[in-house]
């Protein structure tokens, strides 16, 4: 009986300490897991405050241009300018009414003209060129949240006439 007793002595140790190392290292992976998942939960979060806010940007923009609201209005005025710059050349409007401490959102306008005469129309003395071009718009929000770096924009295109 004590032969039976000193051969088994080791063997509950050496057993115990494989299911130590077992359930440890399915905890740390576990434990990685979950860390993962908080990070990605959080980039998530933070991605969707800045498309919300990216979204309000242009929905403002739009309105007011559609309001066809006073000349001075910072979205005409970029809009104005963008027509006046060399083709391609992009205008920005901050949206301090949006923005913060850590999130900058702001609307870009870029014009392209085209010629908008049709086939058999002429013009005659009396009229200029202003009545051939339409001018197509594209509008950028662009939201940075400068304290997580999650950066969104928004293209939409438009014709003002």
């Amino acid at each position: 009986m004590t032969n039976l007793i000193s051969t088994q002595r080791g063997a509950i140790l050496v057993i115990s300490l494989i299911v130590l190392s077992v359930v440890t290292l399915i905890s740390v992976t576990e434990l990685s897991k979950a860390g993962e998942q908080s990070r990605m939960t959080s980039n998530f979060q933070q991605q969707n405050i800045t498309f919300n806010a990216a979204e309000s940007a242009m929905s403002y923009s739009m309105k007011k241009i559609s309001e066809q609201a006073s000349s001075d209005e910072e979205n005409m005025v970029a809009m104005g300018n963008s027509m006046n710059a060399d083709e391609g050349v992009e205008t920005a409007v901050d949206n301090t009414h949006l923005s913060n401490d850590s999130m900058k959102v702001s609307v870009s306008y870029r014009s392209n003209t085209v010629n908008a005469l049709r086939a058999g129309i002429s013009l005659d003395s009396s009229q200029n060129d202003f009545m051939i071009r339409k001018v197509t718009f594209t509008a950028t929000s662009t939201v940075i949240n400068e304290s997580s770096g999650a950066r969104t924009t928004i293209v939409q295109g438009f014709t003002y006439e």
